[in-house]
């Protein structure tokens, strides 16, 4: 028996075998929580970029080609081919120009330009827009 506090070895033992356990079940609590965030995080970023609820454009996983029309701001129609396959857009415009845009590295939705990006077709969801020299030509074009 211990003269101070009036308790023996084998209960102090035990006491501190519990703080052992505790400390040891919060650092497994901690490795699953992050464990889970982890992999919720990398599962959510390998959906398909549109939803349900929007007009289907291009998927990374896709083969197909999408036909969607487009209708802009005062009312011009751009129709869009995208080929997931080839990564490419075919456009025809307002004017019934004709034009072959690739896919190019974007932050945020899909980019497409040519060669010395000139022209430039951005679409995001069911929205897009079309761009001449850093100038926007068309906008706030909707998916029909």
């Amino acid at each position: 028996m211990d003269q101070e506090t009036g308790s023996s070895p084998e209960a102090n033992k035990g006491g501190k075998n519990y703080f052992v356990l505790i400390g040891i079940i919060a650092v497994a609590v901690v490795v699953i929580a992050v464990g889970a965030f982890f992999f919720l995080n990398t599962s959510n970023n390998s959906s398909p970029a549109t939803t349900s609820n929007e007009t289907q454009t291009t998927e990374e996983t896709s083969d197909s080609v999408i036909d969607i029309s487009f209708v802009c701001k005062g009312g011009e129609n751009i129709n869009a081919e995208f080929d997931n396959a080839d990564r490419t857009v075919s456009l025809i415009l307002p004017d019934g120009e004709e034009m072959i845009l690739k896919k190019t590295p974007s932050e945020s939705g899909d980019r497409f330009a040519n060669k010395d990006g000139s022209f430039v077709f951005w679409n995001k969801g069911n929205e897009a827009t079309y761009d001449v020299d850093g100038e926007t030509v068309y906008s706030d074009c909707i998916a029909q």
